[in-house]
């Protein structure tokens, strides 16, 4: 099976180009695996979705590992890809650690992350928690972006991961999950209009799919809407 590392990302924050640094040094020391950077145009808000997407165009690997680029998994991607050949797609991680910003510096330099504090930039930061399914890290096999691709109507932060979730779980089925951590580098948070709300239409589509989530015909039909805006990298 072939791999392909797929990165949404922008340039633009010092803080990020630093963990996107550290992030493509250690998968490429420690799997060797085809990095892509997948962009999005510069005169709209970043939008991760056609990011991911555009990544995909530009590769014909079996399988996609859909990777922020501020984030390091601590464990084997390996298991992860493996998995895709019976369940489509998976989730290696089970908690997320986002570090502080010094912490971040640090492990960036080659501490060790464990013990260092976490960030304070709200409540749930300031301790590990359950990741989302396809908010960070995931791996997918290719012909699935054919069946439930990211929805690139999602611009700016936030939504665009519960929604993809949701696709996938209903038109292909629950993943393989993990139980490694997955650790964040700090940097700025996007703009948004709260931490739960990114935007007013990213939070309507998002209630879209949740209501498709148990009905394969609208759900079907809620990612041909997507398709259209975007079409597909198969």
């Amino acid at each position: 099976m072939t791999v392909c590392v797929v990165i949404p990302h922008r340039d633009g924050c010092p803080w990020r180009q630093r963990a996107l640094q550290f992030t493509t040094r250690h998968l490429t020391d420690r799997y060797g695996w085809p990095i892509v950077l997948g962009s999005c145009p510069d005169d709209r808000p970043f939008n991760r979705a056609a990011a991911i997407l555009d990544g995909v165009r530009r590769t014909d690997a079996d399988c996609i590992v859909v990777h922020d680029g501020d984030v390091f998994l601590d464990g084997d991607l390996n298991d992860a890809v493996a998995a895709t050949v019976d369940a489509g797609w998976a989730v290696p991680h089970d908690l997320v650690h986002r570090l502080s910003p010094h912490s971040s510096e640090l492990v960036q330099h080659g501490e060790d992350w464990r013990d260092l504090p976490l960030s304070t930039y709200n409540k749930r930061d300031s301790r590990p928690y359950r990741g989302y399914e396809t908010g960070t890290l995931v791996a997918v096999r290719r012909g699935l972006f054919a069946v439930a691709p990211p929805d690139p109507r999602f611009e700016g932060w936030g939504h665009e991961d519960t929604a993809w979730s949701a696709a996938l779980r209903c038109l292909v089925g629950p993943p393989w999950r993990g139980t490694d951590d997955l650790v964040h580098l700090w940097h700025p948070p996007q703009p948004r209009r709260s931490r739960a709300v990114g935007s007013v239409q990213g939070q309507r589509l998002e209630r879209r799919y949740r209501r498709a989530r148990g009905d394969r015909a609208a759900m079907t039909a809620l990612v041909e809407e997507g398709r259209r805006a975007c079409p597909s990298p198969i």
